[in-house]
């Protein structure tokens, strides 16, 4: 079989949770990684990365991308009973849903998603290599600096860092972004790629992909 299904009674649920399957003497593992497609309730934008908390593992992006209609809220926490499938995360190796957990969209635009139990992930993202450590936070001399991203609907990006602590006034009323870091890139982004990873030459990782006007990102 592809998957068990198994009864988890503390959750009051039950989970898919998927098997090795060999094929000719071969494994075939399918792995989600940063820079995948994530689809959720009409919005679509990209995996930013990944986080552990305890034994769960969470798909990271934005809020506007995961919890868009909790935008008006600044902080939402789901609880476990209320959490739904809601959130499909689709890569070349293959789909997987998850179910949103917390938003916040008030200073920062960040969501996380709790993944499936025996969920597989890799750290390589396309054009780019194995994700590193992050970096400092930006400052100044953080200003001129090259970087790279990968967006899941225009794919590969390279340019450098333009200005760092900027806000931004969002359509939400008394609601700004902060600290926000202005890139130059070579090509711009277009709806879909936000959430994308944003890594140094070294790839090491700075911040994630929030959006862009007629001249930056």
């Amino acid at each position: 079989p592809g998957h068990f299904r198994i009864r988890i009674p503390a959750l009051k649920r039950m989970v898919r949770v998927p098997t090795d399957v060999i094929q000719t003497g071969l494994f075939k593992h399918k792995s989600l990684r940063a820079g995948d497609r994530i689809d959720a309730r009409k919005e679509r934008g990209t995996v930013s990365f990944f986080a552990w908390k305890g034994d769960d593992l969470y798909a990271c992006s934005n809020a506007h991308v995961i919890a868009r209609r909790f935008m008006d809220r600044r902080h939402v926490r789901i609880p476990l009973n209320e959490q739904k499938k809601d959130t499909l995360i689709t890569g070349p190796n293959g789909r997987i849903y998850a179910m949103l957990e917390e938003s916040v969209y008030d200073g920062i635009d960040a969501a996380i998603a709790y993944l499936p139990p025996a969920t597989r992930i890799d750290t390589f993202v396309d054009r780019i290599g194995r994700l590193g450590r992050p970096t400092n936070l930006p400052n100044a001399s953080t200003v001129g600096l090259e970087v790279r991203l990968f967006g899941a609907r225009t794919g590969y990006h390279e340019g450098r860092v333009r200005r760092v602590g900027v806000v931004k006034h969002t359509g939400v009323p008394g609601i700004t972004l902060n600290d926000l870091v202005e890139l130059e890139l070579d090509v711009l982004t277009e709806h879909g790629d936000s959430g994308a990873p944003i890594v140094t030459v070294n790839n090491r990782f700075l911040a994630i992909l929030v959006g862009g006007d007629d001249n930056y990102d």
